[in-house]
């Protein structure tokens, strides 16, 4: 009697004991388990945290892109092509294509720097130093813009190099889509370089010839008489509407 006692006593107190180890792995176990999805919880934060941000940062520039290279089209062509008018113009806005029997209308080549620059510069004016963003750190590497005029639209390849900071988190930005913007820029330069060639040492404007060219090229074109001897050129794209505006393209002739 004594002796089945004790083994049932001994064996209760192993059964207990190796409940307790049961029980003591089965509460690393969870710990363990809770630590590992307590951890991939933060992780998936930080990078949500990470990804949100960078939307956010690449929306406002983007949108400063639109922006920017749509109002470069229209103050480049306004101004004949140069984002810095030459001395010889009309009151520093409009370049002389013809001046005292002489040519200087600039190339397509000096036209796509002329954008390039402008964009480059209005683009910096745009996002402000990222000022509206005072919850991150933002970086900014050299921003490159490169324009290429085609006949019925314009080319922009933007690379942005940004790099956005949050706490441990860290995102590279740097190529945003190309830009492709339909206007007849280029078909207004043709224009151009044509009514240049017809009108060189010629005293007076011949208005046959301009207005054969430009019901080719269907682009609609008005003279006004700046004074006896200067006759500025305005041609239209009214196809082509960047902030509601029609893309114009301006020069002028001195006789």
């Amino acid at each position: 009697m004594n002796q089945k006692f004790f083994q049932s006593a001994f064996f209760t107190k192993n059964l207990r004991g190796q409940l307790t180890i049961f029980i003591i792995i089965a509460i690393i176990i969870v710990a363990i388990v809770s630590l590992f999805f307590i951890l991939r919880g933060n992780l998936q934060i930080k990078n949500g945290n990470a990804d949100i941000n960078a939307d956010r940062v690449y929306t406002f520039v983007d949108n400063c892109i639109d922006k920017t290279i749509n109002q470069a089209i229209l103050e480049i062509g306004q101004r004949g092509g140069y984002f810095s008018v030459p001395e010889k113009s009309i009151g520093g806005e409009i370049p002389y294509y013809i001046y005292n029997n002489k040519k200087y209308i600039p190339s397509k080549e000096k036209i796509e720097n002329e954008i390039q620059d402008y964009t480059k510069e209005q683009l910096n004016e745009c996002t402000n130093n990222f000022q509206d963003f005072a919850d991150i750190e933002i970086r900014e590497d050299d921003l490159e813009v490169k324009v290429n005029i085609k006949e019925t639209e314009i080319i922009f390849e933007i690379n942005y190099p940004i790099t956005i900071i949050k706490e441990e988190s860290k995102t590279n930005l740097k190529d945003f889509d190309n830009k492709i913007i339909p206007v007849k820029f280029g078909v207004m330069y043709e224009v151009a370089n044509e009514i240049i060639e017809s009108q060189m040492n010629k005293k007076d404007i011949c208005l046959s010839c301009i207005s054969s060219i430009t019901e080719e090229k269907d682009v609609y074109l008005n003279l006004i008489d700046y004074n006896d001897n200067a006759t500025i050129f305005i041609m239209n794209d009214e196809q082509s509407l960047l902030n509601n505006e029609p893309v114009r393209f301006i020069f002028a002739i001195e006789r």
